[in-house]
């Protein structure tokens, strides 16, 4: 519930939600013609679960303001959460973003009990092919399991924090990382938009704070209370308390608290700032949608998503703000030269076709990634500090004998 409205998250790629066309900030107004205000969370989710097979009709709106009847089939959901730029005519996903600088690209859609092995073998298969550098894109992943988000730091960080807790009354609990199964190192951004929450904010502040990855786009969801439930007197009902918070190695926190502001420590802010407008938003979750379809042996072009008529709304005075988030300034804790100066030095790039010069319906915060990884002789300072090397000390030399 956002604002009193029954809002999504984000869809799981790849179920009939995903397919049927609802999208990450879509409003849900009504459920099987019955309005949601004032619904329960629980009631929702009851009303719109069901028997594989059955249809469930909503109507929602999009951020655009564009009102949309969706009928959608249920069935049973078979999550795989990471995936590549398209896919090739065997339907595996192909890794390879730009053959020619050798550029890696996976997609991180959730983080499950699989996604750690998966993640492992698409890494595998871009070293094979000889990856340079690798773009890791969180955009809208709603997160998931703590246990895989920590597994996926792990592959990227050889040692240190790599996420902590905090609480009032609640004992302090650090993960930290281990040298064994850490990947070779990889010049490497991390895509994030203001749909990215939980477990993946955890990944990329991590990254972040270990000077491991460039983070590119918009400031995160802000999800990161850790809550027990605790069951009452015949279990027809439980409580659930938030107990205490996830925090970054560098401490910063994660979590918004209503009563907070843009201005306030929350979320993970990226290096360098990329928002876009919610037609932009609609542009990426089609390409994806479409990249996603598998192709029909007989070559058929992949259907369209199904069940989707939409409407454009008269003028509403209660229509939601559509305008990009504002850009926020991180809280003071200066690891690296600031976004800016990184901006300005790889806008010197010859050559370098990125955000700047993207043309309407491009995905302005992935060619900016491009941007960086093609500029790597720039922003090389910004990453990976080595402690330097010392001398060997060097022998005395013999005193020499008087004459």
């Amino acid at each position: 519930m956002r604002n009193r409205v029954l809002t999504v998250i984000s869809p799981l790629e790849g179920t009939p939600a995903y397919r049927a066309g609802i999208m990450a900030g879509d409003l849900i107004m009504e459920i099987e013609g019955k309005s949601t205000e004032n619904i329960r969370l629980d009631q929702a989710v009851k009303t719109l679960t069901g028997d594989p097979g059955t249809k469930v009709r909503l109507k929602v709106r999009h951020m655009t303001g564009d009102l949309a009847e969706i009928t959608i089939t249920r069935e049973l959901i078979e999550v795989h959460t990471v995936k590549g730029v398209k896919r090739d005519d065997k339907n595996d996903w192909v890794y390879m973003l730009d053959p020619e600088k050798k550029i890696g690209y996976i997609r991180l859609t959730s983080f499950v009990e699989n996604s750690t092995a998966d993640l492992k073998k698409a890494t595998d298969a871009l070293q094979k092919e000889g990856m340079k550098a690798l773009v890791l894109d969180l955009r809208f992943d709603p997160g998931g399991i703590l246990k895989t988000a920590i597994e996926v730091c792990d592959m990227f960080v050889e040692k240190g924090v790599i996420v902590q807790t905090k609480g009032r009354t609640t004992p302090h609990w650090d993960a930290t990382a281990t040298k064994d199964g850490t990947l070779p190192y990889f010049p490497m951004v991390v895509l994030v938009n203001q749909f990215s929450a939980s477990a993946s904010e955890i990944v990329a502040g991590c990254l972040q704070d270990h000077h491991r990855a460039i983070i590119v786009g918009e400031r995160t969801f802000g999800k990161g209370s850790v809550q027990n439930v605790i069951p009452l007197e015949g279990e027809k009902a439980a409580l659930k308390l938030t107990t205490s918070k996830y925090y970054l190695p560098s401490g910063r926190n994660i979590h918004r608290d209503e009563d907070m502001t843009e201005k306030d420590e929350w979320g993970v802010m990226p290096d360098i700032v990329v928002p876009i407008t919610p037609e932009e938003y609609v542009g990426i979750v089609r390409a994806r949608q479409e990249a996603d379809v598998m192709k029909s042996p007989n070559g058929a072009p992949p259907p369209k998503p199904d069940g989707a008529k939409s409407e454009t709304p008269k003028p509403d005075k209660d229509k939601p703000k559509t305008e990009p988030r504002p850009e926020t300034p991180r809280s003071e804790a200066p690891r690296r030269p600031s976004a800016t100066d990184l901006d300005d030095d790889m806008g010197a790039a010859d050559g370098v076709v990125g955000a700047k010069t993207a043309k309407p319906g491009e995905d302005r915060q992935l060619l900016r990634a491009l941007d960086v990884l093609r500029s790597m002789e720039v922003i090389e300072k910004y990453l990976k500090h080595e402690e330097p090397k010392q001398e060997p000390p060097k022998k005395a030399e013999p005193a020499k004998k008087a004459a």
